[in-house]
């Protein structure tokens, strides 16, 4: 009989070992989720911001290289009427010097 109330009082106190076990087991279960939520929650926050600043960068260079786009057009063009005024230049050059020879081989 002793023996049957010991081993029953030992079975009580494994049972219950064991359910406490198993609410620590739960409890700490729990916090981790908690935890891997807040950190799931944190990360897709930081993601997000790292779009929207590449976002933003990636609009900045564009901007800027339509910017130097623009700039480059606006010397070409700057080039482009300097070199055509310099060719009229050169051009009138041409005509007076054919004129002046013309009226050297008549004059002679």
């Amino acid at each position: 009989y002793l023996f049957r109330a010991a081993l029953d009082e030992l079975r009580m106190e494994i049972e219950v070992l064991r359910r406490t076990d198993q609410a620590t087991l739960k409890a700490e279960s729990d916090v981790i989720a908690r935890e891997i939520d807040v950190l799931s929650q944190r990360l897709r926050e930081t993601i997000a911001t790292l779009r929207q600043e590449n976002q933003a960068l990636m609009n900045t260079r564009r901007l800027e290289q339509r910017t130097d786009e623009k700039e480059m057009d606006m010397r070409i063009h700057e080039l482009n009427d300097l070199l055509m005024v310099k060719l009229g230049e050169v051009r009138t050059e041409v005509e007076a010097m054919k004129l002046g020879a013309t009226r050297n081989a008549m004059g002679k």
